[in-house]
């Protein structure tokens, strides 16, 4: 036993350190095992729904919020406010719409290859991308579709023409003529 070691036990004796530990009991070892997969599989899910709805912000955002203003409009009306014509209100006046419609459809046809490009860069698996793009793709359609019937319930049928919004067939036809290029495109670059 060195000087050292007799010096610490010492001391540890005088304190009572080794009454102490009689009766307070033996030295508890806790093991904390986290799982290492759990954990990626969680962020990367969080990052994948990030991912969607970002992309679905992007593309749609406009019409989401034009929807959110007509429901906000008829819970109005609905609860005894005044009685209202969409086309009337100067935001939802017909050549307004067709501006946002235009808008938003540009967006899609302008930004949309370049979010698959991205996809195919980074992710370089065109199962994962499908599986990725499908819910954005989802979330597009589901938005014309709603503003499809919107369009319909509040806008007369001349009013509908001057909006011109496309209908969901060339929706559908526009975002997969545009995945089959960019993945087309892709492949040829990859080679």
């Amino acid at each position: 036993m060195t000087f050292f070691t007799s010096v610490v036990i010492s001391r540890h004796i005088k304190t009572g350190g080794n009454c102490h530990l009689l009766f307070k009991g033996t030295p508890e070892i806790r093991e904390h095992y986290l799982d290492s997969k759990k954990d990626v599989d969680r962020h990367l899910k969080s990052a994948c729904e990030q991912f969607i709805q970002q992309q679905t912000k992007l593309f749609v955002e406009q019409l989401e919020e034009f929807m959110t203003k007509v429901s906000a409009l008829k819970t109005m009306a609905s609860q005894g406010g005044p009685k209202y014509t969409l086309s009337q209100q100067p935001w939802a006046q017909p050549a307004k719409v067709s501006d946002l419609v235009t808008s938003a459809y540009k967006t899609i046809k302008a930004k949309l290859p370049g979010t698959l490009r991205s996809m195919s860069l980074y992710l370089s698996n065109r199962d994962t991308e499908f599986i990725l793009f499908k819910p954005v793709r989802n979330n597009i359609q589901q938005a014309f579709q709603k503003f499809h019937v919107l369009l319909k319930e509040e806008f007369s049928p001349e009013d509908i023409q001057i909006i011109a919004c496309p209908s969901m067939e060339q929706v559908i036809r526009s975002l997969k003529i545009l995945v089959t290029f960019i993945s087309s495109w892709s492949f040829y670059l990859s080679r």
